[in-house]
């Protein structure tokens, strides 16, 4: 755990565009199309997994928008 933090914090220390994915157990689903995205998910209800086909789409999702840009986010269903 010592060196994610240290992995995350020299990213978001840096002159890059970033994002950070924090993501919950991956599978080797189909592609859903819709998943819960967030700083955190305290109050909500998810679910532990997202899959690998998931992960990508928001990646893809990622390269028209700044929405996430210099976050660091959870992902799952």
């Amino acid at each position: 755990m010592a060196d994610k933090k240290r992995q995350e914090a020299l990213i978001q220390h840096s002159s890059l565009d970033w994002t950070i994915l924090r993501l919950a157990g991956l599978t080797n689903g189909a592609r859903m199309g819709e998943y819960k995205v967030g700083s955190s998910f305290a109050n909500t209800r998810i679910k532990n997994r997202i899959s690998r086909a998931d992960v990508a789409d928001f990646m893809l999702r990622q390269l028209k928008t700044d929405a996430f840009m210099q976050k660091a986010v959870n992902i799952s269903y």
